[in-house]
């Protein structure tokens, strides 16, 4: 059976981890500061940056005149049409983790999500 010192030691444990997931979760509201966001490149030079929380669509205009557009909704990040001849960027899905990026080569467009 527990003691009552080691009721009050549990009970205090327990209340310092929930304070420390509050502390430490981004709020993750739309347009907050602390939500990732997308960086667009366009022949290695940055060419745009949204927010992942706001839903927005850009049509992003590649080297060639070539254009891809951007869809950002719901905290996700994906290409819906591209002028390009392979179609590679649409089927790459949607992204959302830092570190994940869309590519389209023949437009030189990267898409990319990036933290805060």
């Amino acid at each position: 059976m527990c003691k009552r010192n080691d009721l009050i030691l549990i009970a205090l444990l327990l209340g310092l981890a929930a304070a420390l997931c509050f502390a430490v979760r981004p709020s993750g509201v739309p347009g907050d500061a602390l939500s990732p966001y997308v960086l667009v490149t366009v022949d290695g030079e940055e060419y745009a940056r949204y927010s992942l929380g706001i839903d927005q669509e850009h049509i992003i205009t590649g080297t060639g005149g070539g254009t891809n557009r951007l869809i950002i909704r719901g905290g996700m990040a994906y290409v819906e049409e591209a002028t390009c001849p392979d179609k590679i960027c649409i089927h790459q899905g949607k992204i959302h983790e830092p570190g994940e990026l869309i590519v389209c080569l023949p437009n030189r467009v990267v898409v990319s999500i990036t933290e805060k």
